[in-house]
Parts: structure tokens; sequence; C-alpha cells
């Protein structure tokens, strides 16, 4: 029988890491395995939610260490747990070489494997049951439906459309592909679909990576910190409020939080919470949600402070799937690499199921086949360039940028990963060797 705790008085560990061998302590404070026998299946959900192995990036805070794995490994076999299923569902884009299989191999994961007799399991390959939520239909894992005692590892990161992504927000990873679209639906907010499939699996322990932090997640081009932290709880809405407050946001504001609190009958209220260790105002870090924006939704920031002009791209909202969110970002960069110090004319580039072209604009690109159907009868686009595709590839994305006049370099968000890899791999303070097995 599958085992969800959940207690508002369970405490709280906030522990700093100092290596894999720490991670035992931390989970033996918060009492996290005092309810699990060594005859239960236990299933492990980190954070891979993209692994690039066509481009270079920095994967700090992006993804869940292989460090804090194995340590969590290593504590269940201590216990004597020997069912022990790794299980994530990575963005599958075959052009940028994502691929939850790309992941397990690069984090280390078949070294894992053979060391523990851990089981590697793609969310993927299925299969998936039907489950209705508030009458809403998803499809989840069903792995995570059977396991005994689920085990919820996720990166310490703020989020662009949920202000943070944590532990509750990790779990839509278990979702099939269709079903995680569906959760950035028009109809539905996604926070509140969050709430509806957390509620459902509810993890039996939480522990938050905070090993590095990422602020403007969730993806490769957030800004990466090495906080060499650990949070750690039997009740996941107490981890993620506190791993909320870390991160410099009030968890009484993060609505997915508030949303599932309110399901279960409960509030989220830090001065309720019994926290041990470091103070939550000790390790906090007012890591911002997103990169920041003109005031007019004309683009980011940078478009001013790069002085590009005749070039309109509005923030994203929470319709993007993180399957185009996964373009946008080369999007992004391809625009700001086509500024020569000349005016773009007058373009603009929209997203999501929810953005209509209003007519302002000479030129309108419409990103993935939901923004595309979202506008197809919409008679106020002057040009239309429809960039089709679920997700869109990003070498289409490029070719018709520049053959309506957008001179974008193709290898500028390659560029702009070789950069970051560079700037993080001068600071000693980013350890690659944190994604990598223990050397025996």
């Amino acid at each position: 029988m599958t085992f969800k705790n959940d207690d508002p008085a369970a405490p709280v560990i906030l522990a700093r890491f100092a290596g894999p061998e720490s991670v035992a302590g931390i989970i033996a404070e918060a009492g996290g395995l005092a309810w699990l026998t060594p005859d239960r299946r236990v299933l492990i959900k980190p954070n891979l939610v993209a692994w690039l192995s066509a481009v270079a990036f920095p994967p700090y805070g992006v993804v869940t260490t292989t460090a804090v794995v194995e340590g969590l490994i290593r504590a269940l076999i201590d216990h004597g747990v020997r069912d022990i299923t790794l299980g994530e569902g990575s963005l599958v884009n075959h052009e940028l070489g994502c691929s939850t299989r790309a992941a397990f191999e690069h984090l280390g994961y078949d070294r894992l494997s053979q060391r523990y007799g851990v089981k590697l399991v793609d969310f993927h390959d299925g299969p998936h049951d039907l489950v209705k939520l508030d009458g809403k239909p998803l499809r989840i894992a069903r792995p995570l439906l059977e396991a005994d005692f689920l085990i919820d590892v996720p990166s310490l990161k703020t989020h662009s459309q949920t202000t943070v992504s944590l532990g509750l927000k990790n779990l839509k990873g278990g979702l099939s592909a269709k079903s995680r679209a569906f959760c950035h639906g028009r109809k539905f907010d996604l926070s509140e679909m969050i709430a509806l499939f957390a509620d459902r699996l509810y993890p039996a322990l939480t522990l938050i990576d905070g090993v590095y932090l990422l602020e403007m997640g969730p993806l490769h081009t957030g800004r990466a910190h090495r906080h060499d932290l650990l949070i750690c709880s039997r009740d996941a809405l107490n981890a993620d409020a506190v791993g909320a407050a870390v991160l410099g946001h009030d968890p009484a504001r993060i609505r997915h939080l508030t949303s599932l609190a309110r399901r279960r009958g409960r509030r989220v209220d830090l001065s309720r919470l019994d926290i041990h260790g470091l103070s939550w105002n000790e390790v906090k870090f007012d890591a911002a949600a997103d990169w920041e924006w003109l005031p007019d939704d004309s683009g980011p920031l940078a478009f001013a402070r790069q002085g590009v002009t005749g070039f309109r791209l509005p923030n994203h909202d929470h319709t993007l799937c993180t399957g185009c969110t996964l373009v946008y970002n080369p999007a992004l960069m391809f625009i700001l690499s086509a500024n020569q110090g000349q005016d773009m004319g007058s373009a603009e580039l929209l997203t999501g199921k929810e953005m209509a072209a209003d007519g302002s604009a000479e030129v309108t690109f419409l990103l993935g086949d939901c923004c595309v159907a979202h506008n197809q009868k919409n008679d106020r686009i002057k040009r239309r360039v429809e960039i089709a595709g679920c997700p869109p590839r990003v070498a289409d994305t490029a070719e018709a940028l520049i053959q309506n006049g957008i001179p974008a370099r193709p290898e500028a968000f390659a560029r702009f990963m070789a950069r970051m890899v560079e700037r993080y791999g001068e600071d000693p303070a980013f350890e690659m060797a944190h994604f990598r097995p223990i050397d025996p």
C-alpha cells in the first residue's frame, strides 16, 4: 500500500550539504525513514528536466545532483531497503539531444544501477494510467502510482511561470507528454493543475537539493549559485514552503502551494512550521523568478540594454509548455544576435495558446503548433510566418527569422551556452564532480 504522509506537524530540517555522506544524517533528523519498512518498494523522483547532449551547458541548479541522489540511495540501503527505483520523464528533443536516457547516461545513473542494484525507469516508456482529478483526465506513469514510498528530490530553483519549482512541481515529470501540455491549457490554470496531481501523488519524503540554487529558472539560461543546502521533511507542503522562503518568496503567495493547502484543509504559514537546524532567514537568497522585462512587455530588459529595436517579444504566459520553452530560449538568443545596430523593422514573435496578433506588426512569427492554431483565423496578421512543430525545431526557428529579414545567427544559442560553461568553469565553487557518482 502506498504511504503518503500528510502531517502539518512534521519538522523541516535545513542543513549544510557536506558530501553524499551528509544526506543520511538530515534524513534521520527529519524522521524521514521512520515509517519505511525494508520490504517496501521505493521510487526516487529527481528533477532531470532536460539534459542537452547536443549543446554544452551548465547543469548547476537545473537538475538534481548525482551526489545527493547517491547519498540518498546509500541511506536507503543502510536502512535495509532493497527494492529501489529511480524514475524520471525528461524532456524529449532529438535535435538538442534531450531524453531521459541521455540524462541517466550523463549523470552516471547506469553506474548507480550497477553499484547499488537500483532500477532505472523512463516514465515516457509507460505504461500510463488514466486518472481523473476533479473531472480532469491526466495520464500518470504507473510506477509513480504503484510505489509504496515515493521520495521527491527536486533541485532548489525558481520558475518563470510558477515562481518556484520544488517538490510539488517536480511531480509533473511523472505525467505523459500530452498530459503535461494539457496542464498548460487555456481552460486550466497551471498552478491549480499542479495542486491536483500533487494531491494525488503526495510524496512520503521530500529532499530538496540546494547544493546549487538556480534563479530565473527552470532551464539552462538561469543563473546558478553555490548554496550547499539540503531541506528535508516528511511533509511535502512543509518542505516546499520552506524552500520558497529560502528562495526569497513568500510561500503564502505561491499559488500551487496555497491551492494544495486548501484542498487538504491546511494553511501555508511559515510561523507555524517546526523548523530545525539552520534558520531559513540565515540561508535566504533573493532569487528572481524571471528575467527582467520591459514595462511595455515588448521584450526582456536585455533588448533595451543592447539596443534592440523593431522587434517585439512578449513574455510568455502559463500556456507555454516546457517543450516550447526549450525552443523559446534559443529564439531569444537568435533575436539578440540579429541586433547589428539597425532597426529590425516591425516584427513580433508570439508563443503559447493565448497570444493573438493585434495587427500592429508587419511580420508576425508564430512559434509552435498551439500558437499557430490559436491565430489560424486572425485576419489582423499582415504577414504570417508559422514555425510549426510540437515543439518546433530550433534550426527551423533560426531559418524562419533569417528568411524573413531578421539576420539571426544560428550558432547564437550554442555560443551563449558555451560562454556560460566557461564562466562557471572559472569559479571553483562550481564542481562537475557533483554530477557524477563517487569514485569507488
